[in-house]
């Protein structure tokens, strides 16, 4: 048996819709929502270069996980509170609740070989009635046009707490698994970079020897000095034809100084340095920061930036000479969206950043700051060093470890943007006096030379950490919040 392969059967009849072949696209919203489907085989993603969490391709434009504590009750907030943000992360696609079982069945296209045990997964699926409020309408219309327009549906109507199904299958297990937009999935040879941001990286629920051994993970790597640290990377290699790969415990041991060396290794591509991602980096960059410092009391605990390209050289050349104005076309300060919501269209080749991973941020509405005087409320237990008591009444957990300035929106995470940019200032600064160089010594041709940064959006990190004279948010150094 494959262990790495699972199957999922969808509740409907003929609810499959198609997209670029044979691949299954299903629609919870469909008039077969009630209804079960074949099975659909959902196989590891492959492009995942971070993280312990299993993730699975569901269809050639999403990816299925294991739903981690809140992080539905997350996306749905964001939807709400800071469309502005929906730029910067998955498309969330909604909440399906699957029961695990092993079948066996014949399969002939040789993946699983004929007649063996298989491990499916049978999937039920629940609605809820639409949240209320306006900017929820809105976002929920934008965002099934966008996902329409993709050959995508929205099965958006996932309850917050699901219940399980009414009929019983024999020897299964449920589990709720959450449905993202797969951020690779028009990219041939998807670049990706995984930086775990942020001064802390234990939620509010954490227990004691969590948050010990979290501090003193940030402790021991760039996480505590520069607010980012390198989980993961993939890196299409035209030289040799193959994928270079660097894993979450190499990222531990870059030291602060050698940070900017690893930083520039995702922009290699065998051959040369991809300098021209690095202004529209920058850009993006501080508008992600200008809408960060508007979030007070929002904390993105654990949350990781992925930083996504075509590694196609031939799509890449092809972006490199549309020059520096077309690649910084698209890319507004103040609002990464159009005005109906909807993210700028991408060009080909160009660098993505979006964050992933939200299963211990916050929003600041959604903990009580204190645990219960007394015990009896009832238990949540969540794995990886978590166990959050719930209040009977809202719902809401009890943070154990409340931010240190609720006030404030997260310094630790906007502490890692600036420190980003400060790099990749760093780098480009480096590269444009090796080619003054080279270009002096006759060795370059003057088109190679490259201009200063643009210097606009870095005042954002003036208002947050101050400048001489002026001082910003934090004025005591407390950056781990």
């Amino acid at each position: 048996m494959d262990d790495n392969a699972l199957r999922i059967s969808t509740s409907g009849d003929n609810g499959l819709d198609r997209h670029g072949g044979d691949e299954p696209i299903f629609d919870l919203d469909g008039p077969h929502s009630g209804r079960w489907l074949r099975p659909v085989r959902l196989r590891p993603f492959r492009n995942k270069v971070g993280g312990h969490s299993a993730i699975y391709k569901f269809t050639k434009r999403a990816v299925c996980k294991p739903l981690a504590s809140r992080e539905n009750i997350f996306y749905e907030a964001v939807e709400r509170e800071a469309p502005a943000l929906l730029g910067f992360i998955p498309r969330y696609l909604g909440v399906m609740l699957v029961n695990y079982r092993r079948c066996k069945e014949a399969d002939t296209s040789g993946v699983f070989g004929d007649m063996e045990d298989v491990e499916g997964i049978v999937a039920d699926y629940q609605r809820r009635p639409p949240l209320s409020g306006d900017g929820f309408r809105k976002s929920r219309k934008t965002m099934s046009t966008a996902a329409a327009v993709n050959g995508m549906h929205t099965p958006l109507e996932s309850p917050v707490a699901l219940s399980p199904p009414s009929h019983e299958l024999q020897g299964t297990r449920q589990e709720h698994f959450i449905l993202l937009e797969d951020l690779t999935g028009r990219l041939r040879k998807p670049c990706v970079l995984d930086l775990k941001m942020g001064t802390r990286q234990y939620g509010v629920d954490a227990l004691p020897a969590k948050k010990k051994s979290q501090r003193a993970k940030c402790d021991r790597t760039t996480s505590r000095t520069l607010g980012a640290r390198i989980c993961g990377m993939q890196v299409w290699d035209k030289v040799e034809g193959s994928f270079y790969q660097q894993d979450k415990y190499i990222g531990r041991k870059i030291k602060t100084e050698d940070f900017p060396n690893s930083l520039a290794r995702f922009l290699f591509d065998g051959d040369k340095f991809l300098v021209y991602h690095i202004p529209p980096m920058i850009q993006k960059l501080c508008a992600l920061a200008r809408i960060i410092v508007q979030l007070t009391g929002y904390r993105f605990y654990g949350c990781s930036l992925l930083l996504l390209y075509e590694g196609e050289p031939d799509i890449q050349s092809a972006y490199a000479r549309l020059g520096p104005a077309a690649h910084l076309l698209c890319i507004d300060l103040s609002v990464p969206t159009k005005k109906d919501g909807r993210a700028c269209r991408k060009r080909k080749g160009e660098l993505d950043i979006r964050i992933v991973d939200f299963a211990h941020s916050a929003t600041g509405k959604d903990y009580l700051p204190h645990p219960p005087p007394s015990p009896g409320a009832p238990e949540m237990l969540n794995s990886n060093g978590y166990d959050s008591r719930v209040d009977p009444v809202s719902g809401l957990i009890y943070a154990r470890f409340s931010p240190h300035r609720p006030e404030l929106p997260d310094i630790g995470f906007l502490f890692g943007l600036k420190n980003l940019v400060h790099t990749l200032d760093k780098m480009w600064n480096e590269e444009r006096s090796k080619r003054s160089r080279a270009i002096q010594e006759g060795r370059m041709a003057e088109a190679e030379k490259l201009s200063p940064l643009p210097q606009d959006g870095r005042e954002v990190f003036d208002t947050v950490f101050g400048k001489p004279g002026a001082p910003g948010l934090v004025t005591d150094g407390y950056i781990s919040t």
